[in-house]
C-alpha cells in the first residue's frame, strides 16, 4: 500500500491497521498529529487504539495538512514520552529526506522496494509517502 498524503479517510485506514490487534481491555493511547507547513502549527490528537475510537478524532484534522500516527501506544491520553510507552503495533522506519541520494540515485519507491529486496528483508505492510520522505511499516502479529 502506497499513498502519497493522508486524506481523512486514509488517515481512518491507517490507524485501523495498526490498531487492528489492540486487545479491547488494553486502555492504550495512539497520537495523531496534523502539521500546516505554512504555518508549523500542529495539532496533536489522542485516541484509545481499541475499539474504533479513531472516528471520533479523524474530523479534527485538516486533510490538507501533513499527518502522522504513532505506531507506538501509551498508557497516558495527554503524555507522549519515553515513560508513558508501553508497546507498539509495528516496526517504523523513516527516510525523511526524498532528495537523498543513494548509490547515484534518489531515494523513490522503486529504490526503497530494491534495497528493500537485496537485503531480503520481508516486504512492509505499508508505505507511506510524506511529501518529504517515506515512512516503512512492518505491522506485527502481537504488540
Amino acid at each position: 500500500m502506497h499513498k502519497k498524503m493522508f486524506r481523512s479517510y486514509e488517515i481512518d485506514d491507517h490507524a485501523q491497521s495498526l490498531d487492528a490487534r489492540v486487545p479491547a481491555d488494553a486502555n492504550l493511547y495512539r497520537f495523531i498529529m496534523s502539521k500546516d507547513e505554512e504555518t508549523d502549527k500542529v495539532k496533536n490528537r489522542s485516541y484509545l487504539a481499541s475499539g474504533g475510537a479513531i472516528d471520533s478524532i479523524v474530523d479534527v484534522l485538516d486533510p490538507s495538512h501533513h499527518q502522522y500516527v504513532t505506531p507506538a501506544l501509551y498508557n497516558s491520553k495527554k503524555a507522549r514520552t519515553k515513560r508513558t510507552l508501553v508497546a507498539t503495533s509495528a516496526l517504523y522506519v523513516d527516510l525523511d529526506d526524498a532528495l537523498a541520494v543513494i548509490d547515484g540515485d534518489r531515494i523513490g519507491l522503486d529504490l526503497i522496494k530494491y534495497a528493500i529486496n537485496r537485503a531480503k528483508l520481508p516486504e512492509p505492510s505499508l508505505i507511506v509517502h510524506t511529501g518529504g520522505g517515506w515512512h516503512l511499516y512492518w505491522i506485527f502479529n502481537e504488540l
